[in-house]
């Protein structure tokens, strides 16, 4: 009985030291597995016609994979992470991954883009037609056995037409300077696109403005209306305009940015058919005075000053230019073609009236017939 007293004794001793050697061990803190690495935001869903979509991680400093072709990542800037969604010419749903990997700590962003009957290929997101009308075709993908396109606020200049594997919209020609329309293109209930078209008048252009003119305005001498026909005619080196039928030719210059026609007063010629011998033909901006009884003119000469055409752009369908002097000769009205005794065109000899054509007009406009 003393023997198992003394093995219960040792025992008990054994487990007391045991129990304080534990007590005194310090024990090591455990390793914070927590991840930080997380996925805040993100565009999940797509139609069929793809797109670009974000993503925001909650820390910076990570690489993305995507495990489909369609799927293409983009840019990081920080936290954030764009891709783009090619579109999907299949009428099933699909769906592919983006990988995201910092460190040890991985996330992965499911992408599911819906299927479609059809769709536009390369839609843009304007298309400008020419001033003279004509067609934009958009070619369909997939397939529109069942269903039929729709198009919403179309205006009355713009028709469309589905034909085969494609939409043609048809512009009319220009009425007007500019006009715009947004449509709103529907092929069935899952591809629903807006679409800008635009039509401008833009720029005349030189071969355009070549023709026949209607000239209107004020004869100086006799204060008689000038309604006559002109022409406007391509220069020998193909860089001005020549306008025909008044009693000298005058060069005109084109300003394609502004639509507008240029005429610098000086000297036209020094020689040629009816001008006197030692005299020069010139055309200069007229001054405020008509000419009196006894021919005499305020004839205001400034070798640099011009007189120009402008654009009326109210019409369209005959361009119609409006002729003003500017600078500093902003107040005189017109124009006069007329003899000088001197080069430099400052000494008036008298009026050019070869073919008893008009030599002086003023507040004239060209219009196109």
């Amino acid at each position: 009985m003393k023997t198992i007293n003394n093995r219960i004794s040792l025992l008990f001793l054994a487990l007391t030291l045991l129990v304080g050697v534990s007590a005194c061990r310090k024990e090591t803190p455990k390793e914070n597995t927590m991840e930080t690495f997380r996925v805040l935001a993100s565009d999940h869903s797509f139609t069929a016609e793809g797109g670009t979509g974000t993503a925001t991680l909650s820390e910076e400093g990570f690489s993305a994979k995507s495990d489909a072709e369609w799927l293409q990542i983009g840019a990081t800037s920080g936290n954030k992470l764009t891709y783009t969604i090619a579109p999907n010419p299949e009428g099933d749903t699909r769906t592919a991954n983006l990988l995201l990997t910092r460190g040890e700590q991985k996330q992965r962003i499911s992408i599911t883009q819906l299927g479609a009957y059809a769709y536009i290929a390369g839609l843009k997101a304007s298309y400008e037609v020419p001033r003279a009308g004509g067609d934009i075709e958009l070619p369909i993908k997939g397939t529109m056995s069942m269903l039929e396109p729709k198009v919403e606020n179309l205006p009355t200049w713009l028709t469309f037409k589905k034909e085969d594997d494609k939409l043609i919209f048809t512009a009319a020609p220009m009425t007007e300077v500019y006009r715009e329309a947004m449509v709103t293109i529907s092929l069935g209930t899952l591809y629903k696109q807006a679409v800008k078209f635009t039509q401008s008048y833009g720029a005349l252009g030189y071969d355009f403005l070549v023709g026949k003119y209607r000239m209107q305005g004020i004869r100086f001498y006799k204060d008689a209306n000038v309604d006559m026909e002109v022409e406007l005619v391509k220069s020998p080196d193909g860089k001005k305009l020549i306008l025909k039928g008044l009693s000298a030719d005058l060069p005109l210059e084109y300003d394609a940015a502004t639509n507008s026609l240029k005429l610098t007063y000086g000297l036209l010629a020094s020689k040629g058919a009816g001008i006197p011998q030692g005299q020069f033909l010139c055309v200069a901006a007229w001054g405020a005075n008509f000419p009196g009884s006894d021919g005499k003119a305020n004839l205001s000469l400034y070798a640099s000053g011009t007189c120009l055409g402008s654009w009326d752009k109210a019409s369209v369908e005959h361009p119609k230019f409006t002729f003003r002097s500017e600078g500093n000769l902003a107040s005189i009205r017109g124009i006069c073609i007329y003899l000088a005794a001197k080069q430099d065109g400052t000494s008036f000899t008298g009026y050019y009236l070869e073919g008893s054509k008009i030599f002086s007009v003023a507040d004239f406009s060209l219009t196109k017939k």
